[in-house]
């Protein structure tokens, strides 16, 4: 078993890193003004909170083509969403089978909560790019302000669930668990202080999906069904 589920998580873990870099092609890279501390369109659009700011991310010269882009990568997300889900899975798997520990399937519960927000994120995304007009924009952007940060909050709680198991590791699973605890801690301080925050705090979801990558390539079974890599 041990054999065949590192093969599935690796080749999951592979797709979504090609996933991920096709999105990044997908998704639209010049928008209008975006808030300060947001550089990148889709991250700056899924923490739009206003109409004002959302007329603004659209204030370009070709604002059709802008939702073109915004529909194409709506649409392949909801296979990325799959993938990325899966992938933390599937390395809960692995860490069960290394510790025989049960309770790490408790990660389910944000793992399948990132999954339905990040759904409900795009199909809001989608409803307001389908309006003509902006002026009754409102409560979609409350909603998917609301998804959003669920979304987000989900995938940091399944980094600060795994960085448990890491930090109780040798000094080089310390270290990988200390680059998923800086993704919770980065949630909480997005949370609050909002701003300059947030992009450091997607982007160290990037750092913390390619930190478990990583641990899958080098999880190897032990005797009696264990991974005692470098242990």
């Amino acid at each position: 078993m041990q054999k065949w589920m590192k093969a599935l998580a690796i080749a999951t873990g592979i797709l979504m890193i090609g996933g991920g870099i096709f999105l990044m092609q997908v998704n639209p890279r010049v928008a209008g003004p975006l808030p300060e501390g947001f550089h990148a369109p889709i991250i700056a659009l899924e923490f739009t909170d206003s109409v004002e700011k959302l007329e603004a991310f659209f204030d370009v010269s070709n604002p059709f083509a802008l939702r073109q882009q915004l529909y194409s990568g709506n649409l392949y997300d909801y296979a990325f969403m799959v993938l990325y889900s899966l992938f933390a899975l599937f390395c809960a798997v692995l860490v069960f089978l290394e510790t025989r520990i049960k309770t790490v399937f408790l990660v389910l519960l944000p793992i399948l909560l990132a999954l339905a927000a990040d759904a409900m994120e795009n199909l809001y995304i989608g409803a307001i790019c389908s309006l003509s007009e902006w002026s009754g924009t409102a409560p979609l952007l409350k909603q998917l302000h609301f998804y959003t940060w669920l979304k987000w909050g989900s995938i940091a709680s399944v980094m600060g669930f795994f960085s448990v198991y890491f930090l109780q590791g040798v000094w080089w699973k310390k270290l990988m668990g200390l680059v998923l605890l800086a993704n919770f801690v980065l949630f909480i301080a997005a949370f609050f202080m909002r701003g300059v925050w947030i992009e450091p705090m997607t982007l160290s979801v990037f750092a913390s999906y390619t930190v478990l990558f990583i641990f899958i390539f080098i999880w190897k079974a032990g005797p009696n069904s264990t991974a005692a890599v470098g242990e």
